[in-house]
């Protein structure tokens, strides 16, 4: 369901940083433990999950052309 109103629209804008700063620090930790191929690449696609939907939220939610 879309955001509301330009409050609803804020908060959602800032969750989706907050997940990305979220996951760049956890990743960035669980990759300075130096783990297995298996755990860096599992990191790798939680990075790339987290970015492409928070960003894609961050997009549609902010920067589209507003009808």
């Amino acid at each position: 369901m879309p955001p509301q109103s330009k409050f609803q629209e804020f908060l959602l804008i800032l969750s989706s940083i907050i997940l990305m700063v979220t996951a760049v620090f956890s990743g960035l930790y669980i990759l300075s433990l130096q783990p297995s191929l298996g755990v860096r690449l599992l990191v790798y696609l939680m990075f790339l999950i987290i970015f492409l939907s928070a960003g894609l939220s961050i997009y549609w939610f902010a920067f589209r052309k507003k009808s």
